[in-house]
């Protein structure tokens, strides 16, 4: 997906994890391994259940980023459906304010019956709560 001015979302893979850590650190976010490995490494580890990260980047440099998992959870009555865990949505702060990160949010959106956020930052908050995100339990 190209966008004006430069800008471009596009799944990342395994060659990106390197660009990938580099963004991380240029944060300042601490990322253990184990935790990009995890969260981050696109990879269907067993049925149902899939890593994805979708990079965002300004003319060929990856400046921001959201990943999920999907993951099948029961909902009460016991139907089965697929939901998406958000992780990792993270924006270079130069490029705040520009509806980048609405856009990255929606895309990680796309297509889902059900999406899940633990926590956020004080960026990420506001933005999920004016995309009509809410609280449970």
């Amino acid at each position: 997906m190209t966008h004006s001015s430069g800008i471009t979302l596009a799944l990342l893979g395994e060659r990106d994890l390197p660009e990938l850590r580099s963004l991380f650190a240029a944060l300042g976010l601490h990322m253990p391994e184990e935790n990009v490995e995890q969260f981050s490494r696109p990879r269907r580890p067993a049925p149902g259940i899939e890593v994805v990260t979708i990079g965002l980047r300004d003319n060929g440099r990856l400046v921001g980023t959201v990943g999920w998992l999907e993951l099948p959870v029961q909902l009460q009555g016991g139907e089965r459906i697929s939901s998406r865990w958000l992780v990792n949505f993270y924006m270079s702060p130069e490029l705040r304010g520009r509806g980048l990160g609405r856009r990255l949010e929606a895309v990680a959106r796309e297509g889902s019956p059900l999406c899940l956020i633990t926590g956020g930052t004080p960026h990420s908050i506001p933005l999920f709560e004016k995309a009509g995100w809410r609280l449970a339990g």
